[in-house]
């Protein structure tokens, strides 16, 4: 689906129209009739796997679980 509208209504209803893109609709954004942009949906972005991560080493003193000492 697409939809037009033109410049100053676009300039002035922004969120609204983004909200019609994130439905999946294209907007196409005019000047004096003539189609100028197109807003369509990005590639959405995933959070990466858990395998996708580099294996982290490290070490833990062998002290690590001792009370610390009174001051």
């Amino acid at each position: 689906m697409n939809e037009s509208f033109n410049i100053h209504f676009a300039k002035s209803n922004l969120s609204n129209l983004l909200k019609l893109v994130e439905e999946g609709k294209t907007v196409t954004i005019s000047r004096a009739g003539k189609p100028v942009a197109d807003l369509v949906l990005s590639q959405k972005r995933f959070r990466p796997r858990l395998s996708e991560f580099t294996r982290q080493t490290g070490w833990v003193s062998d002290g690590f679980d001792e009370p610390l000492p009174m001051l």
